[in-house]
């Protein structure tokens, strides 16, 4: 756990950053993934992710990587409406993290 965290503050120093959009879209949800179970859909927009509120994508991913088969509040903005669906992370087990099965909406330029 400490490794991927230290690995993660070492990727996240050396390269160059991006813009951050709080509270970003799920661009993609991988059909027999977690967040496929659980009932996250593409187009939601992830509000509240555990306890951090207007979350940047990066946020997630620490958080998602270091609770492999922890069940995690996610709060969405779907249709207008929010919704709080409980999210249980798998384990990849060839890497040792949790995983969700789903990435941000990105704009192709």
């Amino acid at each position: 756990l400490l490794a991927v965290a230290l690995l993660a503050a070492a990727v996240m120093v050396h390269y160059p950053k991006f813009p951050r959009t709080p509270s970003p879209v799920v661009g993609y949800v991988l059909p027999d993934g977690a967040a496929a179970k659980a009932g996250l859909r593409e187009g939601d927009q992830v509000v509240q992710f555990d306890d951090k509120a207007n979350p940047v994508w990066e946020d997630i991913l620490l958080t998602e990587v270091a609770s492999a088969n922890k069940q995690i509040p996610v709060a969405v903005r779907r249709n207008g409406e929010r919704l709080v669906i409980p999210v249980t992370l798998e384990l990849d087990a060839r890497q040792g993290i949790g995983i969700l099965g789903w990435t941000e909406q990105a704009d192709i330029q």
